[in-house]
This record gives C-alpha cells, sequence and structure tokens, in this order.
C-alpha cells in the first residue's frame, strides 16, 4: 500500500476528526484567513482575467457544450431543423437518403486518404446517393471554413 493509499484510508475512518480540526483552525485564525484572502483578491483577478484571455478557444468550446445539453437548445435545435426542412425540401431529402443508404464504417477519407471519414458530402443534391466521404477537415475545407484543431 502506497502513501497516498494509506493517506486515504485513513482520512476515511477519521473523516470526523479531520472535519472538527478543520472547524476548530478555522474559529482560530478567522482574522488571518479574511485577511489572507483580501491581501490575494486583486492578484486572483488578474490572474483569471489573464487566463479567460489566453483560454478563449477552450472557454468558448466547454461553454458551448455545456448549452448544447440544456432544453432550451434542444428546442431551438428542433425549431430550427423543422424550419429548414421546409425550406430546403431537395437538400433535406439529399441529407436522408444518403444517412439511410450510405454507412460509413472504418472507409479513409476520399480527399486527403489519411483519416477516417466521419462525413457525407454532395456535391450536387440532385444526385442525393452520389456522395464524397470526407474526414471534418477535408470536409470544412471543401466549403472554405476553418479546420478544427483538436486539443
Amino acid at each position: 500500500m502506497d502513501k497516498r493509499e494509506y493517506f486515504k484510508n485513513y482520512y476515511e475512518k477519521n473523516k470526523e476528526k479531520f472535519k472538527k480540526n478543520l472547524r476548530e483552525y478555522y474559529e482560530k485564525n478567522k482574522d488571518k484567513i479574511k485577511i489572507y484572502n483580501e491581501s490575494i483578491k486583486e492578484k486572483r483577478k488578474k490572474y483569471m482575467k489573464e487566463w479567460r484571455l489566453k483560454n478563449k478557444e477552450k472557454r468558448y468550446r466547454y461553454n458551448k457544450i455545456k448549452y448544447q445539453k440544456t432544453k432550451s437548445y434542444n428546442k431551438y435545435q428542433r425549431e430550427y431543423r423543422r424550419i429548414y426542412t421546409k425550406k430546403n425540401p431537395l437538400i433535406s431529402k439529399a441529407h436522408q437518403l444518403a444517412r439511410y443508404n450510405i454507412q460509413i464504417i472504418n472507409q479513409r477519407c476520399e480527399s486527403c486518404n489519411e483519416n477516417i471519414a466521419v462525413h457525407r458530402h454532395h456535391p450536387n443534391y440532385n444526385n442525393p446517393l452520389e456522395v464524397e466521404l470526407l474526414c471534418i477537415n477535408c470536409h470544412l475545407k471543401v466549403h472554405n471554413k476553418k479546420p478544427i484543431i483538436i486539443w
């Protein structure tokens, strides 16, 4: 048993004792703790501001994923899909036919031949079963969008 496991077991057995000691310490040193928290407040603010600026992309992805799990997002998506399908019946039908008739199972991207294909691209929506099997980045390049950087 290593130190970490030993300490974890010891803590589990003596949890109440730890909590009691922590409360006592806090009661004894309330003023010191307040002063310390006030002294590092500005430092913490500055650090968080720098971190937010440095990690904009990471925060954007995290918040986007977090939002996508909400009911309001799902409701919005359903409504958007319904309107899109009404406005673009040819495109919607082509996507539906391709989804159910063309399976992508361990196939390579037709453009770069390096990554596994995960997207079906329609060069012409009048021929719904004529699709190119592409990876995410090649599909974005076809549509002149910025490729995804996986972190």
